[in-house]
């Protein structure tokens, strides 16, 4: 069960997401999203499902804009 002081933690960390994704649209963008992502998924775990769905979303959305770099479509 994820804490209330955890909560905090998690919209701090999904913040730094959002602001990852404003960056520029570069490699460097990316990996910071990459970054963050990946910090806040192994902070938390799948523990909380709302955040565990989120976090999906933001890494599906991470993999389709490396695509579309790579021009894959």
């Amino acid at each position: 069960m994820i804490k209330e002081e955890q909560i905090v933690d998690l919209r701090r960390d999904i913040e730094k997401v959002r602001r990852a994704n404003d960056s520029p649209r570069s490699w460097e963008g990316l990996a910071e999203i990459e970054k963050t992502i990946n910090y806040v998924n192994r902070k938390y775990g799948t523990s909380f499902k709302g955040y565990d769905m989120a976090l999906s979303e933001a890494e599906a959305y991470l993999w389709n804009k490396h695509d579309k770099l790579k021009g894959y479509y």
